[in-house]
């Protein structure tokens, strides 16, 4: 018995909606660990309910049905975007903040999403509902190549400007990066650099006011560039005031107006956005919304459109399951491993622990942590810190998002050269630190930097034989390969100052190493 097309439509449905809620319950799902882990993407959590309203928005004007044949293209495109899906989520498990796989796994969910739209209802139906599926893009890490070419400069120019006017102001200031320097005291890495974080929450609220009022393209541009000027204008006030509160009260009232600070540039900037965007609707009028029949689709368009979407749900069940079944096998499997303790030396002369504040702690996220500086006997300064995370994912954001290269020219220690690997031995065992030479106020700060894998028992640099992308590449899949999902980590920065060049201050840290690091074979957990 052949059913009817009025049969066939209640099962497609039900089918594509089952497919869609399991799609995108898993994505969400991914994507929260960013959310949750990074306080710069903390706005995510808005991003799906206003990707919803946007959906609920558009639904009583979708388009009618329209035809579109099935074809063996359609099958490879759903497969090759599952494949994608698959791979992605595969990385995602260790690698939760990966940016890379992170669009990539959202353009797959994205992909697959509109593809089953485009069986079942048409491809006018799937660009109709485009811009509420490709929404919550606007929730994922910026690109590295973004942060360092365009975040940071902004960063360093916004924190010149301030600095700049607060010597107009009659009160001496310098910019180190992205720290101010002021009369009594530093406006620190998190209060000189945070406002941008409104940045890109400034930008998702653009583009959600340019669809809900279903403005013309020029008009999101605009509105688009209202948000991006209000981003960085709001945060450029909110800086300048923190940096003058600085130099009349003491850094004291920094603590104390920084959050009020925030919340008011959270209000002036989203604040501003919807306002323009209420005006502009208010004279391009209400959009016509039109309310319809919904037709059945062809016995044809019910059938190949619920095939797809059976195999879309049979794919998400594979992929999570097999995914679940791979990392529960991710016990190491050596007999011993080797293992690092790391303790400032309390005892050298003129050591001083360093504050370890809650924003540091709300970016870094680890279990322990040491920070100080002190002096050689011959008087040269030394300073360094040892942060450890104990279970879970936290140190997989904060090894990624933190080190060397990232925060020293944040606070004005400009790079001047990468030296690579370089050995040092503790206890008959070479350590492979990373070496860079940054400029400070002090002449040339040597910064000597150890990744440790705790549950490996080696540092990330020693899992592949060449350093680069490649090389960075090779390090993760070879994670994947282990099945490990959940991290331990230590991380160990030393910086030296007073040595006459790179071989003598290896040389002089390679003998103080032995009061800091001891190096034991222990079981593998």
């Amino acid at each position: 018995m052949t059913a009817t097309p009025g049969l066939r439509w209640p099962t497609a449905s039900i089918v594509l909606l089952g497919a869609l809620v399991l799609l995108w319950v898993g994505g969400v799902w991914r994507l929260q660990m960013v959310w949750s882990h990074v306080p710069d993407y903390a706005f995510g959590w808005a991003v799906p309910v206003l990707a919803a309203f946007l959906l609920w928005e558009r639904w009583p004007d979708r388009p009618d049905a329209s035809e579109t044949r099935t074809s063996g293209w359609w099958w490879a495109a759903l497969a090759g975007t599952l494949l994608v899906l698959g791979f992605t989520r595969l990385l995602l498990e260790p690698f939760p903040a990966w940016p890379m796989m992170l669009w990539l796994f959202t353009g797959a969910l994205v992909a697959v999403t509109l593809l089953l739209l485009a069986c079942q209802r048409g491809g006018r139906t799937a660009r109709h509902f485009a811009f509420p599926a490709a929404f919550i893009a606007t929730a994922l890490p910026w690109p590295a190549v973004l942060n360092t070419h365009l975040i940071a400069p902004l960063r360093e120019t916004l924190a010149g400007a301030v600095a700049q006017a607060v010597n107009l102001l009659g009160y001496p200031a310098i910019a180190h990066g992205t720290v101010i320097e002021v009369g009594h005291g530093f406006i620190g890495v998190e209060e000189a650099c945070s406002g941008i974080r409104s940045l890109q929450a400034a930008i998702m609220v653009a583009l959600f006011l340019g669809e809900l009022n279903r403005f013309a393209w020029r008009r999101r541009l605009a509105i688009l560039g209202i948000g991006v000027g209000l981003a960085l204008g709001s945060n450029g006030a909110r800086t300048l005031f923190l940096a003058w509160e600085s130099a009349v009260h003491g850094p004291t009232a920094v603590a104390e107006w920084h959050d009020p600070a925030g919340y008011a540039l959270l209000v002036v900037c989203l604040g501003g956005l919807v306002a323009v965007g209420w005006w502009w609707r208010k004279y391009a009028g209400k959009v016509a919304v039109r309310t319809r029949r919904v037709q059945a689709p062809a016995a044809w368009r019910g059938r190949r459109s619920t095939q797809m979407a059976w195999v879309a749900i049979a794919a998400c069940s594979v992929i999570e399951g097999g995914t679940q079944a791979w990392y529960a096998r991710g016990d190491l499997a050596a007999d011993a491993v080797m293992q690092l303790t790391a303790n400032l030396p309390a005892d050298a002369e003129g050591f001083q622990e360093d504050p370890f504040d809650a924003t540091m702690q709300a970016l870094l996220l680890c279990d322990a942590h040491e920070v100080g500086h002190w002096n050689t006997r011959d008087g040269h300064a030394r300073a360094g810190y040892v942060l450890e995370w104990w279970s879970g994912q936290s140190a997989r954001f904060a090894t990624a998002l933190h080190n060397p290269t990232v925060c020293l020219p944040m606070s004005g220690k400009a790079l001047e050269r990468a030296r690579g690997i370089v050995p040092l031995t503790v206890g008959g065992v070479a350590l492979p630190f990373q070496a860079y030479v940054f400029s400070s106020e002090r002449g040339p700060m040597r910064v000597y930097y150890l990744q440790w894998d705790v549950r490996a028992g080696e540092s990330f640099a020693t899992r592949t034989g060449s350093d680069g992308p490649t090389s960075w590449l090779a390090q993760q899949w070879q994670d994947v390969r282990r099945a490990r999902r959940n991290f331990q980590a230590m991380v160990i920065g030393l910086a030296v100052w007073g040595a006459r060049d790179d071989r003598a201050a290896d040389r002089a840290l390679e003998r103080e190493l032995p009061a800091i690091i001891t190096v034991r074979a222990v079981p593998a957990n």
